[in-house]
């Protein structure tokens, strides 16, 4: 790191439209009566869903399944900050395919239950 310039390893959605795009049902249980939304990222997604199952009244069906998701997905986001943090760039790479398949899994049941 220079003494102005800043060096930062960093994750962000590259293509926010993917988002709804891969994961339809969350998407909608997370931003359904959300009209400030525009286009948010996994992160937003992941910070939403959080909230949501924490705050919010959703289906208890849903409620019960979402909620130990949000943990394990905590924890995956844990990771890939601490990863991010101790400029490990291919660890948090293997950490986002790994939050992603999760994210792949939550969607695939939430298509059962919806």
């Amino acid at each position: 790191m220079g003494r102005v310039l800043q060096i930062r390893v960093s994750a962000y959605t590259f293509d926010p439209s993917e988002v709804e795009k891969n994961w339809p049902h969350l998407f909608e249980v997370v931003f359904a009566q959300d009209q400030k939304v525009s286009n948010p990222g996994v992160r937003e997604l992941l910070k939403r869903l959080k909230e949501k199952v924490l705050f919010e009244d959703l289906d208890p069906r849903i409620a019960a399944f979402l909620e130990p998701q949000v943990k394990e997905l905590e924890s995956w986001q844990k990771k890939l900050d601490t990863a991010l943090a101790n400029w490990e760039p291919q660890k948090a790479n293997e950490i986002s395919y790994l939050l992603e398949e999760k994210l792949d899994q939550i969607e695939q049941k939430l298509k059962e239950i919806l």
